[in-house]
């Protein structure tokens, strides 16, 4: 099956990429362009001298796994520490599998996920305020500095004392955290411009987005443990980011539409479970990666169920 995105979807994905990119910039400086050219540079280069030795052509697609693996970074993170992510999400998630449309994982999440865990410190004990004023970032090279406690993104700042995000902040993304994740009013029109485009399946997102919240309201009114208003959790954090632009990814999710529906129930409720009983606040990127293993077997069983449907029904007549 042939996943390679059309010129003009393959522009549009750039563009509202870029325009989070853009809107990071100005929440937080101009390093983050120089991030993004470092991750591009090292993907380009990953794909480029892995496929020419196996004299085969690279794909286009890397310079979207670049965009996007910067998009899931703190804004302060070590331009070392990024390159070691890349790399290893390219050649891991992507290139020992064959290549773009092989693989089973998703490379941006693939990075980010062994950096998170390797880098434990680095990624998690410093964040940046945005940069106030008319320019905002876009006159500076990086934001102030904040403790991870003193300038907690939203959801952690719930975790830890029970403070609820200022709304207006939350949704329009004037806040502390990665890079891309701030802006939930974003994210949500490009999701609506990706699913009207059909570069996204409307089957992932929307199966993730509800199951979340259905589990996030019912904990919300009946357990006792410190969950957050299920308000404030869906345009809080990863979670937005990760159901449009990750977890919808058509190469790494189910190529039925049962078994995407399946699919983003799975990441919905695993992502809900990380989320609120363990220590990790954004849990949906380990979600995605077990719902991208899962996703051939979630195939596999819808086909077989809908043929054992069929020779019932032949026997039966």
């Amino acid at each position: 099956m042939n996943f390679s995105l059309s010129k003009k979807n393959f522009l549009i994905v750039i563009i509202s990429l870029m325009t989070l990119v853009l809107f990071s910039v100005y929440l937080f400086g101009l390093r983050i362009l120089a991030l993004l050219a470092v991750n591009i540079i090292s993907a380009g280069l990953t794909e480029i001298l892995f496929q020419k030795k196996r004299k085969k052509t690279y794909s286009k697609e890397f310079l979207i796994s670049a965009i996007i693996f910067t998009l899931i970074l703190p804004p302060r993170v070590s331009f070392g520490i990024s390159i070691i992510g890349m790399v290893f999400g390219i050649f891991f998630g992507k290139l020992v599998y064959g290549g773009y449309g092989h693989n089973i994982f998703n490379p941006a999440l693939v990075g980010r996920v062994f950096i998170h865990a390797s880098f434990v410190n680095e990624m998690r004990l410093e964040w940046t305020h945005p940069v106030e004023g008319f320019w905002g970032g876009f006159a500076v090279y990086i934001g102030k500095s904040v403790s991870g406690i003193s300038g907690a993104t939203p959801l952690q700042a719930y975790r830890w004392s029970g403070q609820t995000p200022d709304l207006f902040k939350a949704f329009f993304g004037f806040t502390e955290g990665c890079i891309g994740e701030t802006s939930a009013f974003l994210l949500i029109i490009i999701g609506c411009v990706f699913i009207y485009k059909k570069i996204i399946s409307k089957e992932v997102v929307t199966s993730i987005l509800m199951m979340y919240f259905v589990l996030n309201l019912f904990g919300y009114l009946f357990l006792e443990s410190n969950i957050i208003n299920p308000m404030y959790g869906m345009i809080s954090g990863d979670l937005l980011i990760g159901s449009v632009i990750i977890a919808s990814d058509p190469v790494t999710s189910p190529k039925t539409k049962e078994g995407r529906i399946l699919y983003g129930m799975v990441i919905g409720t695993i992502a809900f479970s990380i989320r609120s009983f363990s220590l990790f606040t954004g849990g949906i990127m380990f979600a995605i990666l077990i719902g991208n293993m899962l996703s051939p077997i979630l195939d596999i069983t819808v086909k077989q169920l809908k043929t054992s449907r069929l020779q019932r029904g032949v026997e039966h007549d």
